[in-house]
């Protein structure tokens, strides 16, 4: 998305693609992971971390296939599922910037989560790939 910047509907300031303040469902702000499905995806990176890489990728839309290593080392990828399971980022103030999500995220509630941010597009059959919403917005 950066080789066209200019392409997109904010030239300026900040924009976010598929942006979430909290993946949990149970936080009510916009996430659709269960924390029982964070805390499993957790344990399972312990015992068999690619596995466990792909099935996220595959419940996440991202059909990506993974090879025999993973895409991050294995504590960065505990630190980033324990990061979901923490706090909600704190409520976006004023003038967040521009948000784009897709309207069919298995991750993300758009309706719930474009309140969050006044400046939005929701792309019709869009998910979470950063292909997808690329597409959408016909930067190719």
């Amino acid at each position: 998305m950066l080789c066209n910047i200019d392409a997109f509907p904010a030239k300026k300031g900040r924009f976010y693609v598929a942006p979430f303040l909290d993946l949990k469902r149970e936080a009510g702000l916009g996430g659709l992971l269960a924390t029982t499905q964070l805390k499993v995806t957790r344990r399972w990176l312990k015992r068999d971390a690619t596995q466990a890489v792909s099935d996220f990728y595959k419940r996440a839309g991202l059909n990506i296939k993974l090879q025999d290593e993973l895409p991050y080392a294995l504590n960065d990828l505990i630190w980033g599922i324990e990061t979901l399971l923490g706090a909600s980022a704190p409520l976006p103030d004023g003038n967040p910037g521009y948000a784009v999500f897709g309207s069919k995220d298995p991750l993300i509630d758009s309706n719930v989560t474009k309140q969050f941010f006044p400046m939005h597009t929701v792309r019709e059959g869009s998910g979470h790939r950063l292909e997808s919403l690329r597409a959408a917005l016909n930067l190719g």
